[in-house]
């Protein structure tokens, strides 16, 4: 996901999308780039509904500039018992 973090409540919104998804979202990684552009890394794992939908929210915010989901189908091992 790449995104001008200046946007007013951009960041507040993306992270309000993240929290929502907790049980997809594993992990994220920030790069910053030049000028106020931001770089994310999110690592999702999930049913493919709920991934679209966790990019396609994202990628409608007023700021984000671009971004994509990369599916495979190897899993990470579960951590926790359900």
């Amino acid at each position: 996901l790449f995104y001008d973090s200046s946007k007013p409540g951009l960041l507040q919104k993306l992270a309000e999308i993240e929290r929502e998804h907790l049980e997809e979202c594993i992990s994220s990684q920030h790069v910053l780039l030049e000028g106020q552009y931001i770089m994310e890394v999110l690592l999702v794992q999930g049913p493919v509904q709920r991934l679209r939908a966790l990019t396609n929210r994202m990628l409608a915010c007023k700021g984000v500039s671009s971004g994509g989901l990369t599916l495979t189908s190897k899993l990470i091992p579960q951590l926790h018992g359900r």
